[in-house]
């Protein structure tokens, strides 16, 4: 019989950013120590300058709809969402929002929900923390 594939477990400790874009808990907000001060490594960059905004505009919509497939458990929604967010970020300079948007899809993918509902809470702390 054929084994089913289960991405490895990883802590989303290990994915968050260190040095000057490092998380720093600021409140008794249980997403606070996934928020970021963070900016696109594209920021400076001209071109990418009005995509990059439109992407942070677009940040709430994207933590309403995590935040509900996350409430109703809907684990195929939120696999799908983090795939989304994997590629959308990575394009527009979110290294960090990348890593853990791969890491809540590999939960999603094992249907880990205690995994992935505390990577949830990260990536909706990054994603209400982005910049252009």
């Amino acid at each position: 019989m054929a084994k089913s594939y289960r991405p490895e477990r990883k802590s989303v400790a290990t994915l968050l950013p260190s040095g000057p874009n490092k998380m720093s808990p600021i409140s008794s907000d249980p997403t606070s120590a996934c928020k970021p001060s963070i900016r696109s490594s594209f920021s400076d960059d001209e071109d990418m300058f009005e995509l990059i905004e439109m992407f942070v505009e677009d940040a709430p919509d994207k933590i309403q709809r995590l935040q509900y497939a996350i409430d109703t458990q809907d684990i195929e929604a939120v696999r799908v969402f983090a795939h989304q967010l994997k590629g959308s970020a990575a394009s527009y300079g979110f290294e960090a929002l990348t890593d853990l948007a791969r890491q809540l899809e590999a939960n999603a993918i094992r249907e880990d929900f205690p995994d992935v509902l505390e990577c949830g809470q990260c990536v909706i702390g990054f994603l209400s923390s982005i910049r252009v």
